[in-house]
């Protein structure tokens, strides 16, 4: 009788062993894709440091240049207003509104120092002043001439103003003829219940209609 056959299992694998290998493998494949991101992404951190640190960089040398601008700028109007406080008083020229200007503010340092006036305020010349053209009329009066008087720091103006007829005049003049009215006041009552009087707005005296020139 015939011996059965030995047969060899060494080499044969256990149910499910394949699968088992399989899914090593995905694992380790896996593994291999998430560390080669994270290192695309360690390599991307690294440079975005380096931009930032870049960018900040650039922001310290733009504020260290804006810094020595100013600083530039300053000593420049530093060294002009040297300059201009060496001129003597009254030396300084005044051939404008706003040289006028200077000098006066120049006068009235130097006499609060002194405690004493030194040297006079000067007031500007009319022809230096910026001009209005203007037609004037009277609301109060508008028959009667009004004789204008306006004597301070800025001008010396004496003149009189006939209703109906056109004038050139200084617009610091035009300013204190407009702000010139009656006052009409009114009640305002407080949260409290009480009442109190207050001006509402003033009624013009005087009516400066503006001349503007057609352009050519």
């Amino acid at each position: 009788m015939a011996r059965p056959k030995k047969i060899d299992v060494s080499n044969k694998k256990a149910p499910g062993a394949h699968a088992i290998e399989l899914n090593d493998q995905v694992i380790v494949r896996k593994d291999a894709e998430l560390r080669e991101r994270e290192r695309l992404l360690s390599e991307r951190e690294e440079k975005l440091s380096e931009l930032e640190a870049k960018v900040s960089e650039s922001e310290a040398k733009l504020s260290e240049l804006k810094s020595e601008d100013a600083a530039i700028i300053d000593k420049v109007i530093d060294e002009a207003m040297k300059v201009s406080v060496e001129v003597p008083v009254n030396e300084m020229p005044l051939e404008s509104i706003r040289d006028y200007r200077l000098y006066n503010e120049r006068v009235r340092k130097i006499n609060k120092k002194a405690r004493s006036c030194v040297h006079l305020i000067k007031q500007c010349p009319v022809e230096l002043h910026p001009m209005t053209r203007i037609v004037f009329q009277r609301n109060d009066q508008p028959e009667n001439q009004l004789p204008v008087y306006v004597s301070n720091h800025l001008i010396h103006f004496e003149k009189t103003l006939f209703p109906g007829q056109t004038y050139d005049l200084p617009n610091c003049i035009v300013h204190y003829l407009a702000d010139k009215g009656y006052p009409v006041w009114k009640w305002v009552e407080r949260p409290d219940g009480s009442r109190y009087t207050t001006v509402s707005h003033k009624t013009p005296r005087f009516a400066l209609r503006t001349i503007y020139e057609e352009a050519v």
